[in-house]
């Protein structure tokens, strides 16, 4: 089943559109809010999740358990210590982009930048392994670069597109708004640039580019459909 990641400027409405995809194809859909809650559980409901076999467990809870046996394998090979596979991993994988950029908190339950690469990267590669799923964010194209059958998409729209998307989604007047994209968006192309060394927007790092700006929203999400269809026929 394909695999499709989503990424694209701040208010470029990339989020809805994936959402929107994963309802089409029906698939499941995968933000950092959602990784942050699958690690919240594994302190929460481990003993929960082992009892889930009288009926399917939810994606948050496969989740979970993705988390789960990541840290079964670090004790078993005696590295339990590392502080990726620590406490505050839920903290770790829900951080924002401009959270990241800032220099790391020291308080123990916090973990610093290369520990949330290292942790955000093995548990997207662990979830785009079952396929069916779409990832939003985190720069899941560079993570999964040389895993076949995965749809690469950027989303990319005007800054007066960007910047009303935002005063409806937050709910604030210009001002804020204009300030939060540049917040944001400075911390994600810094993102970009310390983990993988390129610019979020090459477009040789993406199957495909679409403007929101001038794309209705459903128009996008049928070309992200088709073109993971055919993506995954192709065996490209």
């Amino acid at each position: 089943m394909p695999v499709v990641t989503i990424n694209g400027e701040i208010g470029s409405r990339a989020g809805e559109v994936g959402h929107k995809v994963a309802e089409a194809m029906g698939s499941n859909y995968v933000d950092r809010l959602i990784l942050a809650e699958a690690a919240r559980r594994i302190g929460a409901t481990v003993e929960a999740l082992e009892g889930k076999e009288e009926k399917p467990e939810t994606f948050g809870e496969g989740v979970a358990r993705f988390l789960q046996r990541m840290l079964e394998r670090s004790a078993v090979a005696g590295t339990g210590g590392e502080p990726y596979f620590g406490p505050g991993l839920d903290i770790l994988l829900g951080r924002q982009y401009e959270e990241m950029e800032r220099e790391p908190i020291t308080r123990p339950q916090e973990l610093d930048n290369d520990s949330l690469m290292k942790a955000t990267s093995q548990v997207i590669k662990d979830v785009a392994q079952n396929g069916n799923v779409v990832i939003a964010g985190r720069a899941s194209n560079m993570i999964l670069s040389d895993m076949p059958d995965v749809l690469h998409v950027r989303f990319t729209a005007p800054l007066e597109c960007r910047i009303l998307a935002i005063m409806e989604d937050e709910g604030v007047p210009r001002p804020e708004a204009e300030r939060i994209l540049q917040v944001r968006e400075r911390a994600r192309i810094w993102f970009y640039r310390k983990f993988f060394k390129v610019e979020p927007a090459n477009s040789l790092i993406y199957h495909l580019t679409i403007n929101t700006g001038s794309t209705p929203i459903d128009v996008a999400t049928a070309v992200v459909v088709t073109a993971a269809e055919k993506l995954v026929k192709s065996g490209a």
